[in-house]
């Protein structure tokens, strides 16, 4: 049987992907340039809150997870 609310979160999370790329690819080199120092720093005080054990390790969704490895094996 098929689990019609965790197909459609999937699509629904490919979705979102695809928007920002889109959404990134209208932004100027200086927008993109401090979106990356803003994720950055963010993912840097998560890791920190992590590894003091402050907040939990995240759980990835299968379309995050499908999104990495199609970005690893694709040749820059």
């Amino acid at each position: 049987m098929i689990d019609f609310y965790a197909l459609g979160l999937y699509l629904r999370n490919w979705l979102l992907i695809i928007a920002c790329f889109f959404r990134t690819r209208l932004m100027s080199n200086f927008a993109k340039d401090m979106e990356i120092l803003a994720l950055r720093s963010q993912l840097s005080i998560t890791q920190q809150q992590i590894m003091n054990g402050k907040i939990s390790k995240p759980q990835f969704t299968p379309a995050f997870r499908q999104l990495w490895r199609f970005l690893s094996t694709t040749p820059a």
